[in-house]
């Protein structure tokens, strides 16, 4: 319409002007760099990047034009959520109650249960053919896993009422905050307020059960949230207990999701990888008797497992980058980085070449971060480590991958056959 365009031809000039004189002036000057358009800046270029995996070739080609050190605008001021929809909670008051639950010792009652819920998937919906659409199998795995850890889910009539409005949600991290009806971040706002609304209904449910003794304090994530309380002696809101819900449901899952798919992906085109790592498992496979789901202590020998899948997710990250917001500004080679920026910086021999076994030494410090560092380290690092090894362990040793075809823009295809 004749309108829209006159508009647009003013509003964009106004906003390139508004934003050249509202910046701040520095000395020593800001980085090199492009702030891309008008309020999106260089969004649609990285989401292009992550949705054709390509994402190495976003940043290597600013580091190239512009050096180690460059400025760019992605995803307006922060990296946004639909709606906010995973809003900072008590950190300091409440994470001792996530590590209590998603913990080392925590994880260690947890390895049997979850190998139980895998193998009987994998018996399910993956020995029917020679063919296997990998992708959405490993979701469907993984949410039945976390939803039977965290509230307890094992009807699968239940998971489907989750699982269609976290799809919705989780589609929408990855897409322009536009808040109109047909976009995805709309369908992620619905998803989202379906999801919260099924979490009311169990945390009414729940609360009767602890009350009537058919439910535990440790039975799972949302009876720990209901009865454990803060470093203040304050109990958490049912609001703060269904945000800490999506958002653990969203890193347990997603992310993990994506880390298993490349992993799949490095090991079929590295046949030499996957020998090595079918070695590791069949010694324990082995060792126990059939059927018999693995234990914590067979997790703790499954080194080369954990390499392969840390080198995958340096090659392919989970997310589209492990960002830390500057709290001080400070000046680096020149340029001054103020405050609530991001740096990137290489440390890696080869570093598009897959190589598990860089893993066999340390690294520089802070130079590997997938799961973050220091007091602020994800607190279902130690989950993750988990699903991926169990998962690859019933895989590698109930399949022989004899081709592998991976495209970011379909579902990933597995042509195996059981062994």
């Amino acid at each position: 319409m004749p309108w829209i365009t006159v508009v647009a031809s003013l509003l964009i000039p106004a906003l390139w002007i508004w934003r050249y004189f509202s910046r701040e002036r520095y000395d020593p000057p800001l980085p090199p760099g492009s702030m891309g358009l008008p309020l999106v800046g260089e969004t649609l270029h990285i989401l292009y990047a992550m949705k054709t995996s390509t994402l190495w070739e976003f940043y290597g080609a600013r580091e190239k034009k512009y050096g180690p050190i460059y400025k760019t605008h992605i995803f307006g001021h922060d990296r946004r959520e639909p709606s906010s929809g995973i809003q900072a909670f008590k950190a300091k008051s409440f994470r001792h109650i996530l590590l209590a639950f998603l913990g080392p010792d925590a994880i260690r009652r947890y390895a049997e249960r979850a190998s139980m819920i895998i193998q009987e998937h994998i018996d399910k919906f993956w020995m029917a053919g020679s063919e296997v659409k990998a992708y959405p199998l490993v979701k469907k795995a993984l949410f039945s896993l976390v939803f039977s850890l965290f509230l307890s889910i094992s009807d699968e009539e239940e998971e489907r009422e989750l699982l269609a409005p976290f799809q919705d949600f989780l589609q929408g991290l990855l897409e322009l905050p536009i808040d109109l009806p047909g976009t995805m971040f709309r369908r992620a706002k619905v998803g989202r307020a379906k999801i919260f609304k099924k979490l009311d209904e169990y945390i009414a449910k729940r609360k009767v059960e602890l009350e009537t003794g058919q439910a535990w304090p440790q039975q799972d994530f949302l009876s720990v949230l209901l009865t454990t309380k803060g470093e203040d002696g304050e109990p958490m809101t049912e609001e703060e207990i269904k945000q800490n819900i999506l958002m653990l449901v969203m890193s347990a899952h997603d992310t993990t999701v994506s880390s298993l798919m490349s992993s799949m992906k490095y090991i079929g085109e590295n046949p030499w990888c996957y020998y090595r790592l079918r070695t590791e498992h069949i010694s324990i496979l082995l060792a126990r008797s059939p059927n018999e789901p693995l234990t914590h202590s067979d997790l703790q020998k499954m080194d080369y497992t954990w390499k392969i899948v840390q080198e995958a997710m340096r090659l392919a990250p989970p997310a589209a980058g492990n960002l830390r917001r500057v709290i001080t500004e400070f000046t680096m080679d020149g340029f001054t980085v103020p405050k609530d920026c991001h740096k990137k910086e290489k440390f890696f021999e080869e570093p598009e070449r897959f190589k598990p076994d860089r893993f066999d030494r340390p690294l520089l410090p802070n130079t590997y971060v997938p799961f973050g560092g220091g007091p602020r380290i994800c607190p279902g690092y130690e989950l993750a480590k988990m699903q991926d090894r169990i998962f690859l362990h019933h895989l590698v040793t109930r399949f022989k991958w004899i081709s592998y075809t991976f495209l970011s823009v379909q579902p990933s295809v597995v042509s195996a056959y059981a062994l």
